[in-house]
């Protein structure tokens, strides 16, 4: 499919993804060994933004080859795989393009293939080189969004600051938020409601959102008068 020039309509994108599943199930079963498989797994996500080119996936059924059923098999074919350093090195490289949102789904699953040091590692190669890019490039913000899923993974919630205050220096409510919600699931409440409280209470933007995570700082804190008062 990658070497020929037919463009698929949306119509027929359900039956590229049948084909693509495919694909990935004869590498699963085929595969000689986990080197081999993963191997052929980065290729398949190099091959992405040729597939996505020549298909109109707004049904999203390509999208979701990618997103979930690639990805489970990525990580049931790295479990045997013993040189997670090298995977490390792919990774990276991998990463280095995503025109298509596609292959952040395998970093958003980081945790379920590499273990701690690793992941720590796969953070600092994105945040040095985030820090090659231009201040506020979509570049500089690709490999920082990076950063903060990982740093999420490792319930590092002083890397997801960091990382998102070198994104945009001006943080937003919803930046705050989060920044917050990455904080309490640290179980460090003390520090998300400081972020929360930084919220102007008057914005309308989310406000859903805020009250909930507000009473789960304030359940963790004890503090059951603040909680009746949202309630």
């Amino acid at each position: 499919m990658t070497k020929g020039k037919r463009f698929f309509s949306a119509r027929e994108s359900r039956y590229v993804a049948g084909d693509l599943t495919n694909l990935l199930e004869e590498v699963k079963r085929g595969a000689t060994s986990a080197e081999v498989g993963v191997d052929c797994l980065i290729e398949f996500y190099k091959s992405d933004n040729l597939i996505f080119e020549r298909c109109d996936d707004s049904s999203g059924w390509i999208g979701d080859v990618y997103r979930f059923i690639a990805v489970d098999i990525f990580i049931e074919l790295e479990e045997n795989y013993t040189i997670k350093r090298a995977l490390v090195d792919m990774i990276t490289e991998l990463y280095t393009a995503d025109d298509y949102g596609i292959r952040i789904h395998l970093i958003k699953n980081a945790r379920l293939f590499l273990p701690k040091p690793e992941m720590r590692t796969l953070a600092n190669r994105f945040w040095d080189r985030a820090l090659l890019e231009v201040n506020d490039s979509f570049e500089k913000r690709h490999w920082l969004y990076g950063v903060c899923s990982l740093a999420e993974q490792l319930q590092d919630a002083g890397l997801y600051e960091k990382a998102c205050r070198q994104m945009r220096p001006e943080l937003s409510s919803s930046t705050h938020k989060d920044i917050a919600q990455v904080y309490l699931a640290c179980d460090d409440p003390e520090t998300a409601l400081v972020w929360m409280n930084r919220i102007d209470s008057t914005e309308p933007f989310q406000i859903d959102e805020r009250e909930k995570l507000l009473l789960d700082i304030y359940r963790k804190l004890g503090k059951l008068d603040e909680e009746e008062r949202l309630l």
